[in-house]
């Protein structure tokens, strides 16, 4: 999908069962690495993770040889612990175009792939969105 027909908002899906993992991020994006979205200057992002005392297991873009990230649920730069989200088959990963009304029937037979947990225990999975010029991933 090219980025001038990405939609509002998206989640990702894989035709696997778990054939992804979580890395630890230093810096380097490994070659294994899932891409997430573009920035302004049309770079890819990746995918990751982070922990936030009090929000659980947050999403959160990866900026390659950006060694912090800002979740979204805090504005705040977190720079230990980032995992970025990697896989051996990055070809049967793709975005898929949801809304409010239809998601329930749009992702059958789709597996979500799991972004972290929140603050209450619940599983959240990823997505993304076109926001100030940036395709950003988010829960």
């Amino acid at each position: 999908m090219s980025e001038a027909s990405t939609p509002e908002f998206t989640h990702v899906s894989s035709g696997l069962h778990y054939d992804y993992y979580w890395r630890d991020y230093t810096g380097d994006i490994p070659r294994d690495a899932i891409p997430g979205g573009r920035d302004v200057n049309h770079r890819p992002t990746y995918i990751g993770h982070v922990y936030v005392h009090k929000y659980g297991i947050c999403t959160v873009t990866i900026y390659p040889g950006i060694t912090t990230v800002v979740p979204s649920v805090t504005g705040y730069y977190i720079f230990d612990h980032i995992k970025i989200l990697c896989s051996p088959f990055k070809e049967k990963f793709r975005w898929v175009a949801t809304d409010a009304e239809k998601l329930h029937v749009q992702l059958i037979g789709k597996h979500l792939v799991r972004g972290g947990i929140d603050y209450n225990g619940k599983t959240t999975n990823i997505g993304r969105i076109l926001h100030k010029g940036e395709v950003i991933v988010a829960k």
